[in-house]
């Protein structure tokens, strides 16, 4: 089995179950569908819809969790054994901290449908969400709504992988980026910021910047990642590229794996950044390429404007 219906607050929606991520706890899920529930807003962990009844069986895993989650993603809390939801920026967390999370389900489509939902649940109190296996077991997840922009291309050693310029929501900032282009340089991991992808441009010096000549209006504020216009986020989500508009290391950073944020070192304090771009279509060779970074080391990169 790979998809499930999501139906929650009289509508339905489409989800894909994250068996290769997730092997163990997935397998779990899949076998214990249907399963229906009442899911409130969690008071600690922002936009985190926490099932307050216990509807999955006992689950053993080694999955490896995740400290962040991102709009759509359905997930086991190990610590209760019970299900949650994510609907926006959330971090699942008690009052001590976060707590570990292990990656379930994505929903696709329109995911700004859910989280009219999902901040609705505020208001309306306990809400039912049940999941139950697909009919339709052949056809993909629905894209996501599209965005209005010029593309561009992303090539990561031997994997390419296209994106649209978020050109309605960061429109200096995108303008910008699209005069610096084509780039080329080389990829490596963070160094304190999780699953997160940096971009080390060639004509950027020692610390491979590319810096921006931006409006502070866009590189100044932060408000949420799903509303009218976008600036700043603070959680990344993978599928994005974001800008850090830092004059010391400011440049492109990729989420192709999960979510995270980017933080200092030693300080800990986390840092926004102006999302720019979102992957489109296959991009799973790209992920690979991303996700064998650490071992593999550096890898070439190019940025390009793709032709209207």
């Amino acid at each position: 089995m790979r998809y499930v219906d999501v139906e929650f607050a009289g509508e339905s929606f489409r989800a894909e179950i994250l068996t290769e991520r997730s092997p163990a706890a997935a397998a779990a899920f899949a076998r214990a569908l249907p399963l229906e529930g009442r899911v409130i807003q969690d008071c600690w962990g922002r936009d985190i819809l926490p099932f307050i009844d216990d509807v999955m069986p006992p689950v053993a895993t080694t999955d490896r969790p995740v400290y962040y989650q991102h709009p759509g993603l359905v997930m086991l809390d190990q610590s209760s054994n019970r299900l949650a939801a994510c609907f926006g920026i959330g971090r699942l967390q008690d009052a001590r901290g976060p707590l570990p999370a292990v990656p379930l389900a994505q929903i696709g489509g329109d995911l700004l449908a859910f989280e009219r939902l999902g901040r609705a649940v505020q208001f309306n109190g306990a809400t039912r969400m049940r999941f139950r296996a697909s009919a339709d077991q052949a056809s993909p997840l629905p894209p996501p709504p599209p965005i209005r922009g010029r593309r561009i291309a992303i090539t990561l050693g031997p994997a390419r992988a296209e994106a649209t310029l978020m050109e309605d929501t960061s429109p200096q900032t995108t303008a910008a980026l699209a005069d610096r282009l084509p780039a080329e340089g080389r990829a490596t991991n963070t160094i304190s910021s999780g699953p997160l992808t940096r971009f080390w441009n060639a004509a950027g010096g020692v610390e491979g910047t590319t810096l921006l000549e931006v409006d502070a209006k866009e590189t100044g504020r932060h408000i949420q990642a799903h509303g009218d216009r976008v600036y700043q986020q603070i959680v990344l989500f993978p599928g994005y590229v974001y800008y850090f508009p830092s004059p010391q290391w400011g440049g492109i950073r990729i989420c192709a794996l999960e979510a995270t944020v980017m933080r200092g070192p030693v300080s800990g304090g986390s840092t926004a950044l102006v999302p720019v771009a979102r992957l489109e279509g296959d991009w799973s060779a790209f992920r690979a390429q991303a996700a064998g970074i650490q071992v593999d080391g550096a890898k070439p990169m190019r940025i390009e404007l793709l032709a209207p």
